[in-house]
């Protein structure tokens, strides 16, 4: 993420998560809490590690860390949106050529565990065969890298990726058939 576009999503997210000094302790800024939770996101670093990097609690952690992802979907939500019409796939498939070389790709999608404090009496219903306590998230994203689609379902650490992928709208629609794709053979290929 370049400086700009950090400063542009402070500038945004701030109002939501900025906490008050007060006598005891100072806030920590909006803009480190910003930082700290990307940084987790981009690198499935765990919270202790972090704790080091930031020198902020880890405690303190798992709980910025939801509170900042909550206020960037609260900001954010509307700007992942699953293309509609043919000419719409059509633009992602010649993005995906022009940028990436990779012909009538119509997203890119992956699962990620995110980590997570399991809730009271969960005994190990969110443990995952990594050997941690997690929720799913699923992810189609154009080649700019930028969300089309997003599922995160509350479901045990145990589900898989193919699990989410069966739960998931995407994929009814895509099964039903209404999702506007276009034909293989009608999607021109730029850049040739």
């Amino acid at each position: 993420m370049d400086v700009s576009t950090f400063e542009e999503l402070v500038a945004l997210v701030s109002p939501s998560i900025e906490r008050k000094n007060t006598s005891m302790r100072e806030a920590i800024p909006a803009a480190e809490r910003i930082a700290l939770t990307l940084r987790y996101l981009a690198t499935g670093e765990t919270q202790s590690s972090l704790s080091y990097q930031f020198r902020i609690a880890q405690n303190t952690i798992s709980g910025i860390i939801p509170a900042v992802c909550a206020a960037i979907y609260h900001h954010l939500g509307s700007e992942i949106q699953v293309p509609e019409s043919e000419k719409e796939w059509k633009m992602v498939a010649e993005e995906f050529w022009a940028k990436w070389n990779f012909p009538l790709c119509l997203g890119a999608m992956d699962g990620k565990h995110i980590r997570i404090k399991p809730p009271p009496h969960s005994g190990a219903t969110y443990r995952n065969y990594k050997g941690f306590f997690s929720i799913v998230l699923l992810a189609l994203v154009d080649a700019n890298l930028k969300f089309l689609y997003m599922l995160m379902l509350a479901l045990t650490g145990r589900v898989s990726d193919g699990g989410v992928w069966g739960k998931s709208k995407l994929r009814q629609a895509i099964t039903n058939g209404d999702m506007n794709f276009p034909e293989a053979g009608r999607v021109t290929r730029i850049g040739i």
